[in-house]
């Protein structure tokens, strides 16, 4: 049972490595953490960041930490991410 509930969304972001920007589909999320898909490989136990624009048309950057990692199809992989800290907002 999560702690949170989650509240699904169909919303594109980007996740930002040290060099890189990938386009993320975000699905859900919750006070805690999100979950999205990309086709991109990430680092189980990493951290990286993500953007997107939340309902109020803010631009937020987010540390996030990738706890897991599954297949979601032949091209996409399903990263589930804990939120770590708030980087931006603008």
């Amino acid at each position: 049972m999560r702690k949170f509930k989650r509240v699904s969304v169909d919303s594109v972001g980007f996740a930002i490595d040290e060099k890189k920007h990938f386009q993320i589909a975000i699905q859900d999320f919750s006070r805690m953490g999100v979950s999205f898909t990309t086709g991109e490989r990430f680092i189980e136990r990493s951290f990286v960041s993500i953007m997107y624009q939340n309902e109020i048309n803010q631009i937020i950057q987010m540390k996030i930490y990738i706890k897991n990692i599954s297949k979601a199809s032949d091209k996409n992989f399903r990263i589930g991410a804990l939120f770590v800290a708030v980087e931006s907002r603008t």
